[in-house]
């Protein structure tokens, strides 16, 4: 048994597979919603949506079926087991140099151990439960905050748009009123570096989408 033991151990090889950090992040931005008609998810797709691809959830989960799986294991006894031996001795007796022998070992728990050991399974099985619990909770309030984010990002690129509109009019009539020579230089200076702010919160609303 060690001769093949030591045999494996030799044949075997390792492979180096590092995380590709490309392919990660490609997966990760081909993570998308399902597409609606009308373009927006209600609550209860999204919802949905959420439960089925969060992280912490499918950790969670993980925690607790495995924390099922060791309180099944708890209940069960310790196993038999049976140990035999041979021995090659010719002082004992010549005609027959080998000695045969066994030992059956039969695990007793001790009072209250496998009580004890159920009880702590328990607990294990109710802490991943309340863990699973909370790790929904968490992801339906960061949903309902990002719905709410979302609603106020296409209500801020509304407003922003109309702005921008604005002030490039105002821009373009200023321009035309300096060209005329009916306002300065500076009226126009500032109409632009308004329109140029209106850009940016434009550029920041539909970021923030």
């Amino acid at each position: 048994l060690r001769r093949q033991r030591q045999m494996c151990i030799r044949d075997s090889h390792y492979v180096a597979e590092p995380v590709d950090l490309t392919a990660s992040a490609a997966t990760i931005e081909a993570r998308r919603a399902p597409t609606q008609p009308n373009g927006r998810l209600t609550y209860d797709q999204a919802l949905t949506f959420a439960l089925g691809n969060a992280a912490t959830i499918h950790q969670a989960r993980g925690a607790y079926a495995s924390a099922v799986a060791a309180a099944r294991t708890a209940r069960v006894r310790p196993a038999m087991t049976l140990t035999l031996t041979a021995e090659y001795s010719k002082d004992s007796d010549p005609q027959r140099p080998w000695l045969y022998g066994g030992v059956l070992d039969i695990p007793i728990d001790r009072s209250g151990a496998r009580e004890s050991r159920i009880d702590t399974a328990g607990l294990a099985i109710l802490k991943a439960h309340y863990d699973l619990i909370e790790a929904v909770w968490t992801t339906r309030v960061a949903l309902r905050r990002a719905l709410l984010d979302r609603d106020v990002a296409l209500a801020e690129i509304t407003l922003a748009d109309r702005q921008v509109d604005l002030r490039r009019q105002r821009l373009a009539m200023f321009e035309r009123r300096v060209s005329a020579g009916e306002d300065a230089r500076p009226m126009a200076l500032t109409a632009a570096t308004e329109l140029a702010l209106s850009t940016q919160r434009q550029i920041q609303a539909r970021g923030a989408l």
